[in-house]
């Protein structure tokens, strides 16, 4: 019985030392720095835990990790993107006086495949 008992307080104190260390963490740091430790230490100690200590919330957690995994962009939107790109670029060196069927023309002799109402669009 006094082991169960020495085994929780020794855990409560290792706890207490901890929240101690990260006490200053917590204060200074925005919950998306604390959310990147947690994913940074996921390997090593248990999420329930840590979220417990950083003062934040599991479900944040796993929030934030699939947010950043849709930070990457698909097919479509890294398509899109490229357009933009290639829009914008000549635009500028028109001067701003090429529109949707100039551009899209432009684009065609260069290879793209893409209608006038995308360029228009994205303009």
């Amino acid at each position: 019985m006094s082991r169960k008992r020495r085994s929780f307080t020794t855990e409560y104190k290792v706890e207490a030392a901890h929240r101690m260390i990260l006490g200053e963490l917590c204060g200074e740091s925005t919950k998306v720095e604390r959310y990147s430790l947690m994913a940074a230490e996921c390997a090593t100690y248990e999420i329930h835990r840590m979220a417990r200590l950083l003062d934040i919330s599991r479900s944040g957690f796993y929030k934030h990790q699939g947010r950043s995994v849709r930070t990457q962009l698909n097919k479509p939107r890294q398509r899109r993107a490229d357009l933009e790109m290639k829009i914008s670029e000549i635009r500028k060196v028109s001067n701003s006086v090429y529109g949707a069927p100039r551009i899209t023309a432009e684009l065609r002799a260069g290879g793209e495949v893409i209608t006038e109402k995308t360029v228009a669009k994205i303009m």
